[in-house]
Formats: C-alpha cells, structure tokens, sequence
C-alpha cells in the first residue's frame, strides 16, 4: 500500500464500479447488520452476562473482518458509507462492550478463580489490552471520521496499520475471553 491520499468517495472511472460496488454494498449491509443488533437485542440474553459478551465476542470478530476487507477496498473503491458504518460501531457499541466486560467479565473472573490461577496477572493483561484497544480506536475513529465526511487521508498506512494491529489484538482477545 501507498502513502497516497485516498478518495472518500470519488466513482471509479473505468467502468469497474458495478462490480466493486455490489462489493461494497455487501460490506455496508454486513456492517448495517451488527449495528441494528444493538437496537433490538433478544431480553433473553442478558439474564447470563457472560453468554452475552461470548455472543457480542461474535459481532466483534465479525467486525474485524469488515474492517479488514475496508483496508482492502481504501485505495479503489468510495468508502465514505462503509467509513460512517464501521465509525458507528467504535463509536457506540465497542465502548458499551468493553464497559460490559469490566462490569461483569472481571468480577465473574475474580469469584471464580483460585490466587493460584495466576488471576491478578490475567487481569493486569486484560486492563493492558482495553488500554491498547482504546488508543488504536481513537487513530482509526479520527481517519474514519475523515473518510466519513468526504475529506481525503494523507497517510493511509496509518490506518490500514492500526486497523490490522487492532483486529489482530481484539481476535487474540475474544478467543481468550471466550475460554
């Protein structure tokens, strides 16, 4: 990948954006899709907190594979809709996600395991973890913004960077969790 400035959402000038575009269309409705998750969750689920983080783990991982195939699609295709959709959802959900861990995931760690579980240093990375994810989703909150709203990125390695530092840490993380 180049360090050139990218196109929010300029159309493809050779006659190739039909096919990108059901592409991308595809994207933006995947995207769409775990975002209305969060508008009509089933009651159901929150009566086992921690089945509903393993569950939201799903809507993460999913989430990081869009945000992979967006790296993807930067330098070719108009991503402004799939930016604002992506934007949302770092926004709004993965906050709420993360609070949901640190209200119940660690309380329910600290009742269930033994000191001899080594419980204070699987903490201490869990703390160390959200600190990581947080900062990487405030660089790609600020260029997402950016493409969102139609401006152009001058360093896209800088995103494409934190997007695949931060789908990597959040898959190793989820599959941790969910042991």
């Amino acid at each position: 990948m180049t360090a050139t400035k990218l196109r929010a959402s300029a159309p493809d000038s050779k006659g190739e954006g039909a096919s990108r575009s059901s592409n991308i269309d595809s994207l933006i409705s995947e995207a769409r899709t775990l975002l209305t998750y969060r508008d009509s969750p089933d009651p159901e689920s929150f009566r086992d907190p921690l089945e509903f983080i393993r569950d939201d783990h799903g809507r993460q991982l999913r989430m990081c594979n869009l945000l992979d195939a967006f790296t993807e699609k930067l330098e070719v295709e108009p991503v402004k809709p799939l930016a604002s959709a992506l934007l949302e959802y770092l926004k709004d959900d993965l906050p709420l996600h993360t609070e949901d861990e640190e209200r119940d995931l660690r309380p329910a760690l600290e009742r269930r395991c033994q000191p001899d579980d080594g419980i204070e240093e699987i903490l201490r990375q869990l703390t160390r973890e959200h600190e990581l994810n947080r900062d990487l989703v405030a660089f790609m909150i600020d260029d997402l913004e950016a493409l969102a709203n139609g401006r152009s990125l001058t360093n896209s390695v800088r995103l494409v960077m934190n997007v695949r530092e931060f789908s990597e840490t959040q898959r190793q993380h989820v599959t941790w969790e969910d042991r």
